[in-house]
């Protein structure tokens, strides 16, 4: 499958104030703004009273998450490190159950209530908690990747998918989106030589495909939220981009 990883960035009131086949398909860092949820056409020049921000969503591995993670450190942010599924000791135990290969018979609605049930739990013990405190939050995947593999992926109906999903996710939506895109074969290529493949990586490859095809539905129709990144330049090359916007946003 094309394994996404959500980055998410979020700044509390300040005072101002989940997978592509392989960890490199997608790159995202949504922001999300607390006291302005739903905010996600917000120009790129969004004025600092717009504070609490989430950055979330697919950064190429966790090393593009590492890598901004250290940047915003060194910026004087404080920052709290996290992943979806799981971030939480119960949403870790439900990361389990999803990727699990041994769970081949998993239901699509099945597959879709156990993320949402992990990120209401993650929300809540995690993310709130430290936007309250002022933090930013890096997350490794968010909403778009349940839009996008249980509604383009397994067919869900997405009115549903959109639904349920707004109510686990209390409505905190992303409103700055890195989608670092690569060729889905080559995404899967890399999986190669790995001891383990999860049972998201081991998906036919019709499946992935409309995985990134929904991404970049996705980005089309929210441009100034996502921002579409080509991967084929290079970690460093990726990472500079992610950083010279993350720095104009919160400018």
């Amino acid at each position: 499958m094309d394994r996404l990883n959500d980055l998410v960035v979020a700044r509390a009131p300040a005072q101002v104030a989940h997978h592509p086949v392989f960890d490199l398909v997608f790159c995202r860092v949504w922001v999300f703004l607390k006291e302005r949820v739903g905010c996600h056409d917000l120009p790129w020049g969004a004025d600092a009273t717009l504070e609490p921000a989430i950055l979330q969503e697919a950064l190429l591995d966790g090393s593009q998450l590492a890598i901004l993670g250290h940047y915003l450190e060194a910026k004087g942010f404080q920052i709290v490190r996290t992943r979806e599924p799981g971030g939480t000791k119960i949403g870790d135990a439900v990361r389990s159950l999803l990727l699990d290969a041994k769970n081949q018979e998993m239901d699509a609605k099945t597959e879709l209530f156990l993320y949402l049930a992990s990120r209401a739990q993650h929300i809540k013990e995690v993310i709130l908690p430290a936007l309250d405190a002022g933090k930013i939050v890096l997350c490794d995947r968010f909403t778009d990747a349940t839009r996008v593999y249980q509604g383009y992926g397994r067919g869900l109906p997405m009115r549903e998918v959109e639904r349920i999903a707004r109510f686990a996710s209390e409505g905190l939506r992303p409103d700055l989106t890195f989608l670092l895109d690569v060729d889905v074969k080559k995404g899967l290529a890399r999986l190669r030589g790995r001891p383990e493949i999860n049972r998201l990586d081991r998906e036919a490859l019709q499946f992935h495909e409309s995985v990134r095809r929904g991404y970049l539905t996705l980005a089309k129709k929210h441009p100034r939220r996502i921002q579409i990144i080509r991967t084929d330049a290079g970690v460093e090359e990726v990472s500079k981009k992610i950083r010279e916007a993350i720095d104009v946003f919160l400018s």
